[in-house]
């Protein structure tokens, strides 16, 4: 590879390839989260909202009117109070790590 310096103060590279990974990198859509083998999962607010809501829904203990007053205020909230709504169910489920072992263990058993 060849490196020059321009009149206008760029360089000039010639002979220069670049890899497969590199490209990705350049790319600009998670080629670095790839080569570095990070996976990064979004939920839109939307998604956040469908998911609480039906777990609202397949709530035994919860009349219907509950059901339906907690969804309308469910649907109400602003991305920020779903975000931290979501993570303070997080921690919820993950104090209740026994049970989560147990599901885990579970799915491992059925067939795909």
């Amino acid at each position: 590879m060849n490196i020059v310096n321009t009149s206008r103060g760029g360089i000039s590279l010639s002979k220069a390839s670049i890899t497969h990974n590199g490209i990705d990198f350049l790319a600009g859509d998670s080629g670095l989260s790839a080569i570095l083998n990070i996976i990064t999962v979004k939920f839109e607010e939307d998604t956040l909202k469908a998911l609480i809501e039906a777990n609202i829904n397949n709530t035994k203990n919860l009349t219907p009117e509950d059901k339906k007053g907690l969804i309308s205020r469910l649907r109400s909230l602003p991305a920020d109070a779903i975000k931290h709504l979501t993570l303070k169910l997080l921690e919820k489920s993950l104090a209740s790590a026994p049970d989560i072992i147990q599901t885990i263990e579970a799915h491992f058993h059925q067939p795909c």
